[in-house]
Formats: structure tokens, sequence, C-alpha cells
């Protein structure tokens, strides 16, 4: 069983990665953002720091917790800070019923495993 379910989490990690954008309606309805979101995005809209700056201290070779550190943020509260916007992204794409909650609950499960592992690499 937990096989299964392992494998279940992988293709819809793999689906959460590789599937272009969904649009919704043209009415007034609000428009489904894919909820991948690249850690530069996450460093510029959640930290403040311009592409320009970004681009240049990933030449110099830092990683993201060396750049987030700047700004006061450490390791682990930069995992926080992306496990928690990722998560607002699949949760407004259930809320528009883009996914099912089962499916939303798996693509969060595999954020949250993925981030709580990651190195800060790029």
């Amino acid at each position: 069983m937990k096989k299964k379910q392992f494998i279940i989490i992988i293709l819809a990690f793999f689906l959460f990665i590789k599937i272009p954008p969904v649009y919704g309606s043209t009415d007034n309805q609000s428009n489904f953002i894919h909820p991948s979101m690249s850690i530069e995005t996450i460093l510029k809209e959640k930290l403040g720091f311009s592409e320009k700056e970004i681009q240049d201290k990933k030449r110099l070779g830092e990683n993201a917790f060396a750049i987030a550190k700047e700004k006061g943020v450490d390791k682990e509260s930069l995992k926080k800070i992306v496990i928690k916007t990722k998560c607002k992204k699949i949760d407004d794409a259930l809320g528009d019923g883009y996914v099912s909650s089962k499916l939303a609950d798996m693509m969060k499960n595999a954020v949250k495993s993925r981030t709580e592992k990651w190195n800060g690499e790029f």
C-alpha cells in the first residue's frame, strides 16, 4: 500500500512541475496560476531582492540560503516561507476548483517533503 501511495505522490509531483499553466474563464473569475513558483520569485516577492541582485549573487556561487541571510532570514525560516508560499498557491487552485482536495493534499505533501530536504541550491 505504501508503495502505491508513493507512486501516486510522485506522479502528482511531476504533474505539478510539468503541466503548463491552466487559465480560467475570461469573465470576472480569477485566473489560475500554476502553483509552481521559483525560488528566485520567492526571494523577489517575499524578501525584496531585485532580479539583478539575485543573478549577481548566483554568478558568485551563492545559494538561496546565503542570499536570504542578507535580509536576516535563516535557512529554516526561508524553507517555511517557501512551503507557505507554494502551499498557498495550491490552496488557491483548490478553492478555484482546479484541483481536488486529495490532489491538493498530495501536492502540498510533496512540496513540504522536497523543501525540508532542500539544500538551498537553485
